[in-house]
């Protein structure tokens, strides 16, 4: 569970006094939340570690420059987020945009909505809950990264458009405009599993 502002506060403070208890437990609130970020973004378990490590020994480092504007845990996901990105221009994985060719699941003519997967539970699909996981983690890995992350923070962490637009510097409707790119993009990777 997350502290509350006034106690993070204070553990940043006492950690910016070189309290090395107190970042201690910083990092101990917020590594898996890190590490979960990090392998939706990676899909590799050694980078991810490897990105928990980097971000919070480049927080320690940078503690004394941290200003407050932001919460700490806003703070160490912008660190996050550029570890990842980081990573995967190492990849040398293409930083391409979603075109509306690529989100766009329907034949020309067809309303939108029409023919929409209906993703409500279904108990003779519950056999198939394994299979429908890992072709929602290969559709997840195939967006590229700069909409993975806002899909990752609204639909699996489930932060404020606001918030995620503070954590990725960028406006609400930039971050509306991705995450509505991602899932269109995913629903048409998904929809031949679903045969629509």
């Amino acid at each position: 569970m997350s502290p509350g502002p006034e106690d993070e506060k204070k553990l940043v403070e006492q950690a910016k006094q070189g309290d090395y208890a107190s970042f201690d437990k910083l990092v101990s609130l917020y590594e898996d939340r890190i590490y979960h970020l990090a392998i939706k973004m990676l899909s590799e378990e050694q980078d991810a570690h490897e990105v928990v490590q980097e971000t919070f020994l480049s927080a320690y480092r940078n503690l004394k420059s941290f200003r407050g504007e932001a919460s700490f845990y806003t703070w160490i996901n912008r660190i996050a987020v550029n570890a990842c990105y980081k990573k995967l221009r190492g990849r040398k994985k293409d930083e391409r945009s979603l075109s509306l060719d690529d989100v766009h699941p329907f034949p020309e003519g067809k309303p939108p909505g029409a023919g929409v997967a209906n993703w409500d539970f279904n108990p003779v699909r519950k056999t198939m809950n394994t299979e429908l996981g890992q072709k929602m983690k290969e559709a997840i890995m195939k967006l590229p990264e700069k909409y993975r992350i806002v899909f990752y923070y609204k639909d699996i962490e489930g932060l404020t458009n606001e918030k995620i637009g503070e954590i990725l510097d960028l406006s609400v409707p930039a971050v509306k405009s991705r995450l509505n790119r991602a899932r269109l993009f995913l629903r048409k990777e998904l929809a031949a599993y679903f045969n629509v």
